[in-house]
């Protein structure tokens, strides 16, 4: 932080939790902006520099998720076919 601040580099800080740590607190007077995942967790650093965010997450994770989320509709789908079919044939799964 005190290099880019001597070179006069932007500093940027995230903080993805609901409050923040204790390196974050110091060294939010000193970036030159500060993202935050909560708008309660803006009151810990400068209003001028602090933006609500949220919690960035990478393509790559949403496209797992949706993948997941389609998986696991898909399996419900099929087991509960399998189980109605089962129980209308008097079969306990």
């Amino acid at each position: 932080m005190l290099a880019a601040i001597l070179r006069g580099v932007p500093r940027v800080i995230h903080e993805q939790n609901a409050i923040p740590g204790l390196a974050n607190r110091a060294l939010g007077g000193m970036a030159s902006a500060v993202a935050v995942s909560f708008a309660n967790t803006a009151r810990f650093f400068p209003a001028r520099r602090t933006q609500v965010t949220g919690n960035p997450v990478r393509a790559e994770i949403r496209r797992a998720i949706r993948r997941q989320r389609a998986r696991r509709w898909t399996w419900a789908a099929i087991d509960s076919r399998y189980s109605s079919s089962a129980a209308a044939k008097g079969r306990t799964a």
